[in-house]
């Protein structure tokens, strides 16, 4: 394997919008909690905390990685791990396309290219440009696995069991204050 003993490859767009989305919820909760409390800020703080969790969860933390030969892809709500040989190509598009040796293959959003680049369809440059970064380096990573006679192993998924766990019970807690309000 290379050097390096993991690789993170954050999202390449949404990140302005998605702490944007957290920073209205933070000011919109301090605007609430700073004039008193009053009775509709029983349904009110829950429900932005709870907008403020899923915008995290849906912008901010989804993203991928490659750990113990591995390429991870960290969604909301789960996590896709497969293994560096079975990887035949990558592409990003609108998307991030992983075609995997077997023939399946596994789309991932948070790594895309905007409709401007694909139009534009330069040469690719993984110097200046972000998507071609992670196409190549996530190519040489798994044309090494493949060369180190890594094992091709299956595709697994493991759920997020905190997050779930924390939005059931943020929702059960707007639920329980909308009835109680």
């Amino acid at each position: 394997m290379s050097t390096k003993d993991h690789d993170t490859f954050p999202p390449s767009n949404g990140r302005f919008a998605g702490w944007f989305g957290v920073g209205l919820a933070v000011v919109a909760l301090i605007g609430v909690l700073g004039n008193g409390w009053q009775r509709n800020d029983l349904v009110l703080v829950p429900l932005l905390v709870l907008f403020a969790f899923v915008v995290w969860s849906a912008v901010l933390q989804p993203h991928a990685a490659v750990r113990d030969g591995r390429l991870e892809l960290h969604h909301s709500f789960h996590t896709t791990r497969v293994p560096l040989a079975s990887i035949r190509d990558v592409e990003v598009r609108m998307a991030m396309l992983v075609r995997l040796a077997e023939g399946g293959r596994l789309t991932f959003a948070p790594i895309a290219r905007t409709r401007r680049e694909i139009m534009k369809a330069k040469a690719a440059d993984p110097l200046s440009n972000y998507a071609d970064l992670v196409e190549e380096r996530l190519r040489h990573l798994s044309a090494e696995a493949r060369e180190l006679g890594a094992a091709a192993g299956p595709v697994t998924r493991q759920p997020a069991p905190v997050r779930i766990a924390a939005l059931i019970a943020l929702v059960a807690v707007v639920a329980t204050a909308l009835l109680v309000a």
